[in-house]
């Protein structure tokens, strides 16, 4: 699994959630607080606050609001 599927896998869910639970053996609980973005000691919250720095520095705008976008890759 490469870095970019983890980071896609874990940040979107879905099916990907399930892929990586089986592939590191992570409990649901543990997933919850790897990816919790309310902690700012998880690693979900890194990479928020990352995908909002990377908006706000390239203009990515929400389409949905017209506002700047929280993360490039948002619908």
């Amino acid at each position: 699994m490469s870095v970019m599927s983890f980071l896609n896998a874990t940040w979107y869910g879905g099916t990907y959630k399930d892929d990586l639970i089986t592939a590191t053996g992570l409990s649901t609980e543990q997933y919850d607080a790897l990816m919790d973005g309310a902690d700012q000691t998880s690693f979900g919250y890194v990479v928020q606050q990352a995908n909002q720095e990377i908006a706000t520095q390239y203009n990515c705008i929400d389409v949905s609001t017209g506002l700047v976008a929280i993360n490039c890759t948002a619908e």
